[in-house]
Formats: C-alpha cells, sequence, structure tokens
C-alpha cells in the first residue's frame, strides 16, 4: 500500500536519512550527513517541511524537498528511486511532481537540481517529471595564499562599486553580457533580469564593495559579483561578465585578477566558482590562474518560462 503526502513535523530526521542515502556509507556515516545537512539547512533558512513523502506500508521509501530562493528560483532536492523497484519508481515520479507543482504555486518560476554525474537514478526520476539536463558544472577552487602574478592593470580600467544609484548600470551591465555567454545558454531570457540580480544578492553575504562595474575608457564593459560565505572561510565568485563589444581583449583576465585581489583583501582563505564544463576559454583562463576542480555536478532545470 502506497501513500504520497506533505511530511509531518517528527518524520523530519528519518526523511532527511532516505533524502541523502549511500549505499557506500554505514549508519554512523549517513547520521554524520543528516547532521551536516541540518546544519547547513539551519545556515540558509531551509524550511524542511517543504517536503513530498512516499510511504509503503507506512514506512518513507522517498521524499523531495523544496529550497525556495529569492529572484522566484528554487532548488529540489530528490531522494534516490530506482527503475528496478517500479512501485517505487512511479510513485517518486508522482511526488515530485507534486513538489514541482507546490512550488510554482509558491512563486517559484524556475527550478533546479544539481545531481552527481554518475547518479542516473535521480536524473531518471527528475527527467520524467519534466526537468530537462541543462550542463555539467564543474566547481573550481583556488588557495588565497597563492601568489598572484604581477599585474598591471590597463590605464583605462576603472572600477565602479554598486550602489543603489548604480543599480541600472548594473542591470544593464548583466544584461548585456548574457547576450552570447558560453555559461547556460539556455537559460537567457527565461528569467526577468531583476529576478536574476534578486537571487544573486542571496548568494553567501551580499555586500556591495564586492560588486564592481569594470569601466573601459569610462564606459560599463563588463560585472564582477563577489560574496564572501556566511561562514567566512571563503569567497564566492558569483558573476563574471562581459558585453560581447568587449571580449577578446583580455579583460576576462582583469576581472578575475581583481577578483582575486579581492578574497585576499577581504581574509578569507579561498576564492570558489562554478563554470559550465562547455565554456573553454573561461575553464583554460581559470586554469591558468591556479584554479583546481573539486566537484562536478549535473544541473538539471525546469522552466515555466
Amino acid at each position: 500500500m502506497f501513500e504520497i503526502r506533505p511530511v509531518k513535523p517528527g518524520e523530519i530526521d528519518q526523511t532527511l536519512a532516505v533524502l541523502l542515502h549511500d549505499a557506500s556509507l554505514d549508519v554512523a556515516q549517513i547520521a554524520d550527513k543528516v547532521e551536516s545537512f541540518r546544519r547547513i539547512a539551519q545556515q540558509e533558512h531551509y524550511d524542511l517541511t517543504r517536503q513530498i513523502v512516499v510511504l509503503r506500508d507506512n514506512k518513507i521509501i522517498y521524499t523531495c524537498l523544496m529550497v525556495l530562493n529569492a529572484g522566484r528560483t528554487a532548488f529540489v532536492f530528490s531522494a534516490d528511486a530506482d527503475e528496478s523497484d517500479p512501485g517505487k519508481y512511479e510513485h517518486a515520479v508522482r511526488a515530485l511532481r507534486r513538489l514541482c507543482q507546490w512550488a510554482f504555486q509558491q512563486g517559484s518560476d524556475l527550478l533546479e537540481v544539481l545531481v552527481d554525474t554518475t547518479d542516473t537514478n535521480r536524473r531518471r526520476v527528475c527527467l520524467r517529471c519534466g526537468f530537462k539536463r541543462l550542463t555539467d558544472l564543474l566547481y573550481l577552487s583556488r588557495p588565497c595564499y597563492l601568489p598572484i602574478e604581477d599585474y598591471t592593470p590597463p590605464e583605462n580600467v576603472n572600477w565602479l562599486p554598486y550602489d543603489q544609484k548604480q543599480h541600472d548600470l548594473f542591470k544593464k551591465a548583466i544584461s548585456e553580457s548574457y547576450q552570447g555567454s558560453l555559461d547556460c545558454p539556455e537559460l537567457e531570457n527565461l528569467r526577468e533580469i531583476e529576478d536574476v540580480i534578486c537571487s544573486h544578492k542571496t548568494a553567501g553575504r551580499f555586500a556591495p564593495r564586492w560588486w564592481k562595474l569594470l569601466l573601459w575608457d569610462n564606459k560599463p564593459a563588463g560585472v564582477l559579483l563577489l560574496a564572501p560565505s556566511r561562514t567566512n572561510d571563503f569567497m564566492e565568485l558569483i558573476y563574471m561578465g562581459l558585453a560581447p563589444a568587449m571580449r577578446a581583449k583580455g579583460l576576462g583576465k582583469v576581472l578575475l585578477n581583481e577578483a582575486l585581489f579581492c578574497a585576499r583583501q577581504s581574509g578569507v582563505e579561498s576564492l570558489l566558482l562554478a563554470v559550465d564544463h562547455r565554456n573553454h576559454p573561461a575553464c583554460q583562463l581559470y586554469k591558468k590562474f591556479g584554479f583546481a576542480e573539486v566537484l562536478r555536478r549535473t544541473v538539471l532545470y525546469y522552466s515555466l518560462g
């Protein structure tokens, strides 16, 4: 007998154990993962009651969780569901569809899932529910103690920090930088630029001093958006981009040098970023600057747009 319903508050630890289950880990290791996830959830203000569960004979065998974000987006977490167990698999698909409908009803118009690149079970369930495969994201890191090559910025380069008076300039620069971008081009035009900016502001700890507009001959050429982590042990390069006319001029190096300088100035241990693995020019640039891959995840998305 199967049942699909929202989670009950007293079931949270049980559902997290199902959500984070890994056959290669023992019970104690799963418990550690659950505790770690709970800490992150508390830090990031996840509402862990936003779950849909599947029960078989009154036992929870599957769960999915949504995390609503600013900018009308939501992250979705899905438990494992193997097609070799048809009953569980089909009910997992129904539960995830119900969760997606719930997220859209709550105002989200773009849902995203990150899964291990080898995790075919979770990917299949998501694809059955209407998600599309976007790309593989490479998560790269560079310690701040590594030396930065001697660098003198071009004389015609200046920086303008973000404030509300400059909001429209940043908005225009970010929008222009998306044109012809090699980073997740499928997402272009799926969201309003104000929603994009809103979601960027909630990544890490937003501080206007770490958002910078690159000026070339006193004209906007690109943007650099940085944010210290909430734990303050690393800085994240949230986004950097150039207007189409400003590409292939060496300005990517200007942006990245400034990012490294800011990270070191802030006192964090490392600078982290994520990049679409198909964006070969960016990947090569990051490699030259000493970034190393620490993680790789497949991104799936479901958009009302």
